[in-house]
C-alpha cells in the first residue's frame, strides 16, 4: 500500500512528508457516449445532450460548452451524487430554463486537471466503453502522491526511476526498466546529418548527447500524460515540451528540445557548447534578457547563445506550434558550474536543481531513446537514425559507458561502525539490490563497483550506511557508546567559556548568531568594513564575515520584538574578522563578547523603568 511504501522510505532516509490523494473525482465520473444534441428550448447558448451510460441506460443533461462533439463522441459525465474535490462540488439535480439536468459534463478544470474551463473533455475514440469509470479508463487519473523531503546527497531519487530502484531494494523485489515504445517510422536521415555537435569545454561538459525526430505534429498531449504532469505540479504545454518534462521526472535527468528549423545556420544547423564572452546576452524562456560572464557555460548555435547550460533554454529556438523537426539534448554538466550560474542569475529551476546535485552520466542514451520513442508515439514523428554522443574529443553514435568507482568493502566494518552484525552474504545482496556490482570476493572482503547514479557513495563507510539503512535503522541498538576523555580545554575555548558563565550569572541569555552578514548592514552600524568576502554565499545578506558582534545581536533583539517580547537581555560570544595584521595574509580573527539589554528593568513594588 502507499502507506507501507511511505513508511519504508522514511525509515530508509527518504522522509515522506505528505501523502496526497489525487484525482478522487475520477472514481465517480463516467465515460459516456453522446447520442444526440439539440438546442435548449428556452435558453440560447445552451444545448440538451443525451448520453449513453452503457447497458442501454441514457440520460439528458444541459450543457453550455461550445465543443460538445457530434453523436458518437466520448465525454466525461459527473452523475448525480458525484463529488468533485477540485471545485468542492457535489452534483445535484438542477433546473435550467424549465429543464432538469441530472448530471454534468466535465471540463478539465472541474476535475482538477488544468485551469481550462472553456470546454468539456472530449476523449479519443475507443478510450473505453460507455459506463466505464474515468479512473479505470485513463491511466494515472487516480493516484496517491508521496511528497518526499530529499537530502542533497540523493540526486538519484529526483526521478521516478531512482525511487522505483530504491523501493525494489527495500522490498526485495526485482528491478528493471520497461523497454521504450516501438518506433513505427524511421526517417531516411541521421541525427549527425541534421545537426553538427561541437563541445569546446569538455571539462564542464564531458558528455553531450543528441537525438532528432522529423515530421513532428505539435499538439496537445493525451489525457493520461496531462494527468501525470498535473499530479506532479507541472503545467501541460504541448506534446513535445511535455515529453521533456515527463522524461526529466522519470529519470531525474533534465533534457531540452530545440526546434531544428530555428537553429542557425539554416542550411547546416550547429550546436556548440562553450563559455560565454563578457557582455554577451541571452533571452531565456522566461522572457528575461541575461547579461552573461565568462564563467557561464552556454549552448550556442551558429549565430549565438540558445540556452544557459543546465539552467534554462533560450527563447529563440523554443518549440512552437509550427515546429516540424526536433533536436533533443541530454548532457552531463559540471554541478559546480551550474550552481554558480544559477546563483549568479538568481535562477532556481527544475533543471538546475538536478544538475547542481549530480545527474547520472550513464543514462544519457536511455533518456534520449525514451524521448524519441515518445515523440514517435505522441506526435506521429519519424525518428532520425542514430544519435550523436560527444565525450571529450570523441564523437560517436553510441556513448562509452563511464567507469564506475571501485571500493573495497570489508564485511566486519558493518558491525564495527553500527553495532549490528549482518552476515557478509546479506550485505553483498543488499548492495547488489541497490545497483552495485561485485567485481571480486576474497573471504569477507569484496571489490564493489558503485553505479554511476550514486555520486554520493565514495568511501567504504558509505557502503556501510547503505547496508544498514536498507536492512533497517531500527535494528541499530540504542546503547551509549564508550566516551573517551577529551583534551584539556585552554586558550580561546577557556576564555569563551568564562565569558559565557559571567554573562549568564548576571541574568543574560545567550543568543546564537551567524558569523555571516552583509556589507550594507555593517555600513548601517558604522562597523569596520569587511575584510573577508565569501565566494559562494548561501544568501545575498550573508556575503561577508562580520567585523562586529552587534550585527547578530541586534537581529536577535529585533526577532524578540517581532514575537511580542519587549524586554530583552541577551549576550553573544564569538569571533570577528578584521584586516590581517602586519606580516600576515590571514584575517585577524578576534574573540569578542557583546550584550544588549532593551525594554524595562525588572521592578518590584515600583513602576518599571526603561534601561538607560
Amino acid at each position: 500500500s502507499a502507506e507501507e511504501v511511505a513508511t519504508r522510505l522514511t525509515h530508509a532516509g527518504l522522509e515522506v512528508e505528505g501523502m496526497i490523494p489525487y484525482g478522487a473525482g475520477t472514481e465517480q465520473c463516467l465515460v459516456v457516449r453522446v447520442t444526440s444534441v439539440r438546442p435548449h428550448p428556452t435558453k440560447s447558448g445552451l444545448r440538451l445532450v443525451t448520453v449513453d451510460r452503457g447497458k442501454g441506460a441514457t440520460q439528458e443533461v444541459v450543457c453550455g460548452a461550445p465543443n460538445v462533439p457530434d453523436p458518437g463522441g466520448l465525454v466525461v459525465l459527473a452523475p448525480l451524487g458525484a463529488h468533485l474535490p477540485a471545485k468542492d462540488l457535489t452534483i445535484a439535480p438542477r433546473a435550467i430554463g424549465g429543464v432538469t439536468s441530472e448530471g454534468m459534463l466535465c471540463s478539465e478544470s472541474e476535475l482538477g486537471l488544468s485551469e481550462d474551463s472553456a470546454g468539456i473533455i472530449v476523449l479519443p475514440p475507443m478510450t473505453a466503453k460507455p459506463g466505464t469509470r474515468l479512473s479505470d479508463a485513463v491511466p494515472n487519473a487516480r493516484d496517491t502522491i508521496l511528497e518526499i523531503g530529499l537530502t542533497p546527497n540523493r540526486p538519484d531519487c529526483l526521478g521516478h526511476v531512482g525511487l522505483a530502484r530504491e523501493i525494489a531494494a527495500l522490498f526485495e523485489l526485482p528491478f528493471g526498466l520497461p523497454p521504450p515504445e516501438t518506433v513505427a517510422r524511421h526517417a531516411d536521415v541521421s541525427a549527425s546529418e541534421l545537426c553538427s555537435i561541437t563541445v569546446e569545454d569538455a571539462q564542464r561538459c564531458p558528455h553531450y548527447g543528441a537525438a532528432a525526430a522529423v515530421e513532428v505534429e505539435i499538439g496537445p498531449s493525451p489525457l493520461w500524460l496531462r494527468y501525470r504532469l498535473q499530479a506532479l505540479g507541472v503545467r501541460s504545454i504541448s506534446n513535445v515540451v511535455d515529453i521533456t518534462n515527463l522524461v526529466m521526472l522519470e529519470y531525474g535527468h533534465p533534457m531540452h528540445a530545440f526546434d531544428l528549423d530555428r537553429v542557425r545556420p539554416a542550411d547546416r544547423p550547429a550546436i556548440v557548447v562553450r563559455r560565454a564572452t563578457d557582455g554577451e546576452a541571452l533571452t531565456t524562456l522566461d522572457g528575461v534578457e541575461r547579461k552573461l560572464v565568462t564563467d557561464d557555460l552556454l549552448i550556442c548555435d551558429g549565430a549565438g547563445p540558445v540556452a544557459l547550460a543546465g539552467v534554462m533554454g533560450g527563447a529563440s529556438s523554443e518549440i512552437q506550434s509550427d515546429t516540424k523537426r526536433v533536436l533533443y539534448e541530454c548532457a552531463w554538466f559540471d554541478p559546480r558550474s551550474v550552481r554558480r550560474t544559477a546563483r549568479r542569475h538568481g535562477m532556481h529551476t527544475e533543471s538546475s536543481h538536478r544538475f547542481e546535485r549530480g545527474v547520472d552520466p550513464g543514462d544519457v542514451a536511455q533518456v534520449l531513446e525514451r524521448a524519441v520513442s515518445l515523440t514517435a508515439l505522441l506526435a506521429g514523428a519519424a525518428a532520425a537514425r542514430g544519435r550523436v554522443h560527444v565525450q571529450g574529443a570523441r564523437t560517436a553514435s553510441e556513448p562509452t559507458p563511464p567507469e564506475p568507482a571501485k571500493l573495497r568493502f570489508r564485511g566486519r566494518r558493518v558491525e564495527e561502525v553500527t553495532g549490528v552484525a549482518i552476515p557478509f552474504a546479506m550485505s553483498i545482496a543488499i548492495l547488489q539490490r541497490l545497483g552495485c556490482e561485485i567485481a571480486g570476493v576474497v573471504g569477507d572482503e569484496a571489490d564493489v563497483l558503485v553505479p554511476t547514479h550514486r555520486p554520493d557513495i565514495g568511501r567504504e563507510v558509505d557502503l556501510v550506511e547503505e547496508i544498514i539503512r536498507t536492512h533497517g535503522m531500527d535494528s541499530v541498538p540504542a546503547e551509549l557508546p564508550a566516551i573517551r576523555a577529551s583534551r584539556d580545554v585552554g586558550g580561546r575555548e577557556e576564555l569563551a567559556r568564562r565569558a559565557k558563565e559571567i554573562c549568564a550569572s548576571v541574568g543574560l541569555a545567550e543568543a546564537i548568531t551567524f558569523s555571516f552578514t552583509s556589507k550594507k548592514t555593517l555600513e548601517a552600524l558604522s562597523a569596520p568594513p569587511p575584510a573577508v568576502r565569501l565566494e559562494n554565499p548561501m544568501a545575498e545578506h550573508q556575503e561577508v564575515m562580520r567585523t562586529t558582534l552587534l550585527v547578530g545581536l541586534l537581529e536577535a533583539v529585533k526577532n524578540a520584538r517581532r514575537h511580542g517580547e519587549n524586554d530583552v537581555r541577551e549576550f553573544t560570544v564569538g569571533p570577528v574578522f578584521l584586516p590581517p595584521r602586519e606580516g600576515s595574509d590571514l584575517p585577524d580573527e578576534r574573540l569578542r563578547v557583546a550584550f544588549a539589554v532593551a525594554g524595562d528593568r525588572p521592578a518590584w513594588l515600583e513602576k518599571p523603568r526603561p534601561f538607560d
